[in-house]
């Protein structure tokens, strides 16, 4: 399904962040799979950075295509009008996303950060006013 969705947009897309607090009902899930993939993870996927999007980070993995079904397992859109998920996606980004976006996961002081790359910004106009009125 992603991939028609990226070939509809022409193939643009963006760099998205999540962040998960510590106060958020999905942190105890985002913490045992962060500490499961730390764990099961090989040394050229653990990240070595100390800031990312103005955020202290702790530690950082790229998921492999296999892992990362499993963050989107978290279903971090049910959390999208909760004041413990900051995002610069919308909802229409968290309903699309599927495993074949680039994901970083990031363990800070107070939470969780998700970066996602190669999300599409939108889907294509259609329609013969350029979108579907049904």
């Amino acid at each position: 399904m992603g991939s028609k969705i990226w070939q509809a947009c022409g193939g643009k897309s963006l760099t998205f962040y999540a962040f998960l607090s510590d106060q958020s009902r999905k942190s105890k899930m985002a913490r045992y799979l962060f500490d499961d993939l730390w764990y099961n993870s090989t040394p050229q996927q653990r990240l070595s950075v100390s800031s990312v999007e103005g955020y202290n980070v702790f530690q950082g993995i790229s998921l492999s295509v296999d892992d990362r079904q499993k963050v989107l397992n978290l279903h971090l859109k049910d959390e999208y009008l909760s004041p413990y998920l900051k995002t610069n996606m919308n909802l229409f980004h968290l309903l699309m996303m599927d495993e074949q976006a680039d994901i970083k996961f990031f363990k800070l002081e107070n939470g969780w950060l998700f970066e996602f790359d190669g999300i599409p910004a939108g889907p294509k106009p259609f329609g013969q006013q350029k979108y579907d009125t049904r």
